[in-house]
């Protein structure tokens, strides 16, 4: 008894003990503010997961470099260490070192930093701050890159300094002139020594990524573009038709040219894109594509059905097996491209959507929901007759006519060049007033409008009908300088957060925006919070961190339970323009660091705060293996599409803790899921090469894949044709969608025929044989008493017979040649070096059957076997009887035409665009 009795006090205490601690934490939430000398820029955190990552290092605007040793809750200047270095490799105290400008972390080692230099000086750190070393000794860097697994490799680039060199040299001596030259340069000892690789290169990259597949790429491999040619100032503007892309695998002992014309090019895990320059007058690019897990790359065009101009391209994402790409097709005043989405091969696009909202860096409204595939929320310009009329303004335009190209008053003759430009600048910012989000559960094969919420945060009806074109809107990168993208995180599943409105519009009055969330994956919405807000998510969704961005604060709310409820923290006794709100990478821990700037009298100072909610709740979730029990804090979420619980073609459940529950999730906490394979639905398809979506009554995409207009299906076998070849029915199956049975959109197979050279592709050689078969005739012609002496006497019952048994086993013989419908220089496709998968199309014609331009149809074998018998028997009715059996042959069905009646108007017509020069 007395034993039990002290268990029980030892308890107690400690319990009393754990309450006290945790009390006197949770008091400790908001840590002690820290003054910067200017806003943050940029900041790294070092070591690699929660047991090690407590140096953080930051930089400021003013290119001032901080040191924290507790996960930013304290922070040490280090603009002493950095200067020391600089005075000592200069070797004069009177130097000026620069300031640190960019901070680039290894790919390998987290601890290991490169800072460069604003004056000839960079550094470096391997323990994360604690000794600073020189790197590039007067080496003005312009881009540094390191190797992503070799840890002492690097690559860097500088413009050498002609105005210094020339300014100690005779001008008047030509052999003696500096001509200014992006150099590329290479370290193997992590930059002890560098040595110049190449003079005039445009663009340079390792060939191997972080974590990739490129298993058959050597590891040595550098892929750039460099300017040919040149014995002069390299040329820094434009695309260059004397700029081509290259590879080396032993750092340039020897070059590989593998574009020529290729002036910029993309790695990514599974892709390999180059920009080939097609004209440089009128600066017209067109885009290539290889694998990029390939020794030997083999590029072929996309197929895409426009020209590209200058700045007019975008990758858009391409972890999802297939490609998304926007293309600016009015050149570079334009605010709006069309999104193209490719096959699996990345090389054939179709399109998914018209207008949507591009800077004029490149950058796109266009975001990813992260963890959940197939899902995409973009922003585009609603379709209307201003936007109509602003495009073709765009279209007259000189599209490579930038701003400071416009004339002024002292080179107009006339006023009307002024007021045009005027014109379209007023309609291109009215335009802002016109944009609507729209959203895709099936990787851009149907886009629709956010359904807005039944009430706001304060529980008041929202009267937004969808069906009165009222419906939520999202704003995106395009005005990320106002207020917050679109959010999500992979250790967040399902969960969203976004500012926007409800309307027809998107507004950007910041008396109109308020914060939004979203559970599954951007289905149902709800209005958490009134106002514009920046967010951060934390402890895999757990806690939700928010601030005001529209005026300065002293306080920061947040959620456990995702929105419900909300509490009020101050974090400052001066009013804060909260620039961010961030948490280390993963969003696994239960720390933020909220930053920004207060103004002062004469500056503008930094400031940076952590918050530390690990005692915000006492206890980890419990129950991870019975989810949706009322024993467990987990359930089970399905992401889906708004018609069925399938999303691609298969229903998946994973694991998340509910809304309600006061608790941790463990930073090791994985989720699991149970995939069942699902029926096809329209949902599963998407339009294929040359087709889109049917506009409806609003205008908005969603009927059937229609072909685009002067779009011809090419029904033609090809050259090479093995047993049987496809013919589309305007529809591919999504990439990677696993569904099975239901709606079937496949394309038609038909056999090949026997003898394929009957065609307009092989009109050279059908010459050649209907000439040698006029000979022929001719010759029977003149000879006919020989030819009939010699029929009577010969046996031909054999020869007929055997031609017969071939028929019978599925031989046929091309009784009409394929006429072209077209020209083969249709607009917009790429023909130069094009494969036989990228021929035009052209439109069946013979005496028997004259099909539409702009129907589907398939094509019918047994019209094939029909005909052929005809042939054979025309071939022998002069010596044998007519086969009644054939006569009465019921192979008579005619091609099945899928007729389109609404066709599409022509339509009007980079994480990293494809800018020709940076």
């Amino acid at each position: 008894m007395k034993k039990e009795i002290r268990i029980a006090l030892i308890a107690l205490f400690c319990c009393i003990l754990t309450v006290n601690c945790r009390n006197e934490y949770s008091s400790s939430v908001i840590g002690n503010p820290s003054s910067l000398d200017s806003p943050l820029q940029d900041i790294q955190w070092c070591g690699e997961n929660s047991s090690n990552d407590n140096l953080v290092v930051l930089l400021t605007q003013k290119g001032s470099v901080y040191r924290s040793e507790d996960r930013g809750a304290s922070w040490i200047k280090m603009v002493d260490s950095f200067a020391r270095v600089g005075v000592n490799v200069k070797m004069d105290l009177s130097s000026n070192v620069g300031i640190v400008t960019q901070m680039i972390a290894s790919p390998i080692d987290s601890n290991e930093i490169v800072f460069m230099g604003s004056d000839g000086i960079n550094w470096i750190t391997t323990d994360c701050g604690v000794t600073i070393q020189a790197l590039g000794i007067n080496l003005n860097l312009r881009e540094f890159m390191y190797h992503p697994t070799e840890k002492n490799w690097m690559l860097a680039s500088s413009f050498n300094n002609c105005e210094k060199q020339n300014n100690q040299k005779d001008k008047r001596k030509k052999d003696t002139e500096c001509f200014k030259t992006k150099d590329l340069f290479f370290s193997e000892n992590k930059g002890k020594s560098w040595r110049v690789l190449l003079k005039y290169v445009v663009q340079f990259g390792w060939a191997h990524k972080v974590n990739s597949k490129l298993t058959n790429v050597p590891t040595s491999r550098i892929i750039y573009s460099k300017e040919v040619g040149n014995s002069g100032h390299q040329v820094m503007k434009g695309w260059s038709m004397k700029t081509h892309l290259f590879y080396t695998d032993d750092f340039m002992k020897n070059q590989n040219m593998i574009v020529n014309q290729g002036n910029k090019f993309l790695i990514t895990e599974n892709y390999l894109f180059a920009a080939q320059v097609h004209s440089s007058d009128n600066q017209l690019v067109k885009l290539m594509v290889s694998q990029s897990n390939q020794k030997e790359y083999s590029f072929t065009y996309a197929e895409i059905p426009e020209d590209i101009h200058q700045h007019s391209f975008t990758i858009l994402d391409t972890k999802e097996g297939q490609v998304f790409l926007n293309i600016n097709h009015l050149g570079s005043n334009s605010p709006m491209g069309n999104i193209y989405q490719s096959d699996s091969t990345g090389t054939r696009f179709s399109l998914s959507l018209e207008d949507n909202v591009r800077g004029r860096d490149g950058q796109c409204d266009f975001e990813s929901v992260n963890g959940v595939e197939g899902i995409f929320i973009s922003n585009i310009f609603a379709p209307s007759k201003k936007l109509k009329g602003i495009k073709q303004m765009l279209k007259s335009k000189n599209p490579d006519t930038s701003d400071e190209d416009i004339p002024t008053e002292n080179t107009r003759k006339k006023g009307q060049a002024q007021n045009s430009e005027d014109v379209l600048k007023e309609s291109l910012k009215s335009l802002r007033d016109n944009m609507v989000t729209r959203i895709t559960f099936d990787k851009g094969g149907m886009w629709s409008l956010l359904r807005a919420p039944a009430k706001d945060s304060n529980g008041k009806q929202i009267n937004c009908d969808i069906n009165k074109k009222c419906s939520l809107h999202l704003h995106s990168v395009s005005s990320q300088l106002s207020f917050g993208p679109a959010y999500s995180s992979e250790n967040s599943l399902g969960l969203i957060i976004a500012t926007g409105n409800t309307g027809q519009f998107l507004s950007h009055k910041a008396g109109s925006v308020n914060t939004y969330l979203s559970r599954d994956g951007g289905l149902v919405w709800e209005e958490i919070r009134k106002g514009s807000h920046i967010y951060e998510v934390a402890d895999h969704g757990s806690i939700i961190v928010m601030a005001t961005d529209q005026e300065p604060t002293k306080n920061i709310i947040f959620s456990w339970d995702e929105g419900r409820t909300w509490n009020t923290k101050q974090i400052s006794d001066t009013p804060v323009m909260i620039s961010n709100i961030i948490t280390e990478p993963g969003n696994t821990s239960d720390k933020f660091l909220v930053y920004g700037s207060i103004e002062g009298e004469s500056d503008i100072s930094g400031i940076i705060v952590l918050l530390d909610f690990a005692s915000l709740h006492p206890r980890d979730c419990q129950g991870y293996e019975n989810p949706d029990t009322s024993d467990s804090d987990y359930e089970y979420w399905t992401p889906h599409n708004p018609s069925e619980f399938c999303l691609l073609g298969r229903e998946i459940k994973y694991v998340r803790r509910k809304r309600d529950a006061a608790c941790f999730n463990p930073e090791t906490f994985e989720r699991s899921y149970v995939v069942r394979k699902c029926e096809c639905t329209e949902l599963d398809w998407e339009c294929d090469v040359g087709f889109a979506r049917a506009k409806d009554d609003s205008k908005e995409r969603t009927g059937p894949c229609v072909p685009l207009k002067d779009f011809k299906v090419d029904y033609n076998p090809p050259q090479t044709c093995s047993g049987s070849y496809q013919v589309t029915q305007g529809y591919r199956r999504v990439a990677g969608n696993q569904c099975i049975g239901g709606i079937d959109h496949a394309p038609i197979q038909y056999p090949c025929p026997m003898f394929g050279f009957l065609s307009y592709n092989n009109l050279f050689t059908n010459v050649l044989i209907l000439g040698a078969m006029a000979g022929v005739f001719y010759l029977i012609i003149q000879n006919k008493e020989v030819v009939i002496t010699f029929v009577a006497t010969s046996n031909l019952d054999a020869y007929i017979n055997l031609g017969k048994t071939y028929l019978k086993k599925g031989y046929t013989f091309v009784t009409s040649i394929v006429l072209p419908q077209a020209s083969n220089q249709q607009q917009g496709y790429f023909q130069a070096n094009q494969d036989e998968e990228n021929r035009k199309s052209h439109s069946l014609k013979d005496q028997h059957h004259q099909f539409h331009d702009n129907l589907i149809e398939s094509h019918d074998h047994d019209d094939e076997e029909e005909q052929s018998d005809a042939v054979q028997q025309q071939l022998t009715s002069s010596q044998v009887p007519q086969n009644n059996s054939n006569k009465n042959n019921n192979n008579s069905n005619t091609p099945n035409q899928a007729q389109h009646k609404d066709l599409l108007d022509e339509h009007d017509g980079e994480e990293d665009p494809f800018d020709p020069r940076n």
